[in-house]
């Protein structure tokens, strides 16, 4: 059939099959582009965006982290002022032959105006070495009016872990108890670790019972220093639920509530998570699995960094609360 059609008619038909072919080429042509410039928009789009979350992740760790140095910072100042006056009440105690009895009263009162002043710390505390005092312990063993312990060693702590202050004596037993705690450091930690380095420290959260009430918090102590030797420790302890309240806040500030903070101790142990409160004191591990290794590498290693773990962007932000210690993160 197509031999009987004129020259002229094949030409048109032929030329119309190639224009046809033409076009279908561009239209696919114009197809493929447009799909390939999706894709790059997307990606691109993808990564603008995953940088903003990453740049926005930051910067709210580093706020957070802000706030949290500054209640390490403030509670530092407190514990640091207060060893300030023990030392002098200890020396013009001396210079005036002050009364034994009377110097641990003082010192106690001192401990108590300190208490009362900071209300947002859970306890303040301060216990002698045997005779570190004045050399005087055994003129006051049992003497609960001038918080002596079982030995004579001056020995002081008051608690507001029962909702209102209470001041109680710490024992013998409490000051050598070796049990370990959260982190798998000895339970008396918060006087042998200042007492045996002379230097402050900072103790990862640990659980004790104040008050008759369980609780979970960290200390700050600070050694009392003699021509190098030390005499006693002076510290304070802080709730984790100061902590928590840090966690919680930051993941109101965060995507709508949609992002979440963890605050971990250099051990691994969990200070603050706004996600689940009863993780508190655990072992990162439980709460990130074994995602939390990466975070706790990152954390020991002082290095900030930006983690991509599965579906979920992590900022990591080591920071020391105080100066000094090992870092948390954030």
């Amino acid at each position: 059939m197509f031999d009987s059609l004129s020259i002229r008619l094949k030409i048109v038909l032929l030329s119309g099959l190639c224009l046809l072919g033409v076009v279908g080429l561009i239209v696919g042509m114009n197809i493929y582009q447009t799909n390939q410039n999706d894709q790059l928009v997307s990606a691109s789009s993808t990564r603008m965006l995953t940088a903003s979350v990453e740049d926005l992740l930051q910067a709210k760790a580093a706020e957070q982290a802000v706030r949290v140095q500054k209640t390490f910072g403030e509670s530092l100042l407190v514990v640091t002022a207060l060893a300030d006056q023990i030392a002098d009440l200890r020396r013009l105690a001396g210079q005036r032959a002050l009364d034994s009895g009377a110097l641990r009263e003082e010192l106690n009162q001192s401990l108590k105006s300190a208490f009362e002043r900071n209300t947002g710390a859970l306890g303040i505390w301060l216990a002698f070495e045997p005779n570190g005092l004045d050399g005087q312990d055994q003129g006051f063993v049992n003497d609960a009016a001038r918080l002596s312990n079982e030995a004579g060693r001056f020995a002081s702590y008051w608690s507001r872990a029962g909702g209102t202050g209470q001041n109680t004596i710490m024992t013998e037993e409490d000051m050598t108890k070796t049990t370990l705690n959260l982190s798998g450091t000895p339970y008396n930690s918060w006087y042998t670790c200042p007492r045996d380095s002379k230097r402050t420290c900072l103790l990862d959260p640990y659980a004790d019972t104040v008050a008759g009430k369980e609780m979970l918090m960290t200390s700050i102590s600070v050694p009392l220093l003699v021509n190098g030797k030390a005499i006693g420790v002076v510290g304070i302890d802080i709730s984790l639920d100061a902590l928590q309240a840090a966690a919680l806040n930051a993941q109101r500030d965060l995507f709508n509530g949609a992002g979440h903070m963890l605050i971990v101790s250099g051990s691994g142990v969990l200070a603050g998570n706004s996600v689940d409160a009863s993780k508190l004191g655990k072992n990162l591990a439980e709460a990130l699995g074994n995602d939390g290794k990466d975070v706790l590498q990152l954390i020991n290693a002082n290095s900030a960094k930006i983690l991509q773990q599965g579906d979920l962007i992590r900022a990591v932000l080591p920071v020391s609360p105080i100066a000094d210690s090992k870092p948390w993160g954030w």
